[in-house]
């Protein structure tokens, strides 16, 4: 069963932008949203840099 799942998982991380594409669209489909201006929230990103 673990390794079902850690292989749905790689698959899913494998194809995270298409399905968050994908997954975008449909939604604004479905509601008929016409989207000029999207946000991205960045509080909680990580950067680390070496100097």
């Amino acid at each position: 069963m673990f390794s079902i799942a850690t292989g749905l998982m790689g698959f899913l991380l494998e194809s995270q932008e298409d399905v968050e594409r994908e997954l975008f669209h449909a939604v604004a489909e479905l509601f008929h949203l016409e989207v000029d201006l999207l946000f991205f929230d960045t509080t909680s990103t990580y950067v680390e840099m070496d100097e």
